[in-house]
């Protein structure tokens, strides 16, 4: 195979074409662009030809990054303002503003649940009886808020946060409010 060193050589448009695969055209483009330095009018050296595509290929991929990178920043701020359009018009809240509403209900409860039983009966067992279910259900609603509220914060699915004792017991003993011995109720 004879060997041959390609500084001297030129190539017509026509073989510069072939070259990178584009049209005489395309080629005519490059030169015009100043990408593709011409030997004299239809003649180039193949090493001309080879780093000008290669330069606008450099560019191209440059220029595809940037389209990318600005069309990520535009999605980001389009869901920002959609955020902030949201909360305006409070379709949406922040996590601690409906945790910090849950928690001022719930304290309103427990104060008005407090008195209940005095109010209820001035029998000591059966207030110590009521009171004791009270607090039953309100410790055991505080627990369901604090895992519900932990899963908020942490990003997880509050609804799925401990599915399993989603609900309470079921049915038991009715504590008899007239004194009157009831039986269990159905579940």
């Amino acid at each position: 195979m004879k060997k041959v060193s390609l500084t001297n050589v030129v190539i017509s448009l026509a073989e510069a074409s072939k070259l990178i695969g584009k049209s005489d055209a395309w080629i005519n483009q490059l030169v015009k662009d100043g990408r593709i330095k011409r030997f004299e009018r239809g003649w180039y050296r193949p090493q001309d030809v080879v780093k000008g595509y290669m330069a606008t290929i450099v560019e191209s991929k440059k220029q595809t990054n940037k389209s990318a990178s600005l069309a990520q920043v535009q999605t980001a701020r389009a869901s920002e303002i959609e955020l902030r359009v949201a909360r305006q018009e409070r379709k949406i809240i922040k996590t601690e503003e409906a945790l910090n509403f849950v928690d001022e209900v719930l304290g309103v409860l427990k104060a008005d649940f407090d008195g209940a039983a005095a109010a209820i009966t001035r029998n000591p067992a059966l207030r110590n009886q009521i009171e004791g279910k009270i607090n039953e259900i309100l410790t055991h609603a505080a627990d369901r808020y604090q895992q519900k509220a932990s899963a908020l914060r942490s990003g997880s699915d509050a609804l799925e946060a401990d599915a399993a004792n989603a609900s309470g017991p079921v049915g038991g003993e009715v504590p008899p409010l007239s004194g009157i011995k009831r039986s269990s109720r159905a579940a």
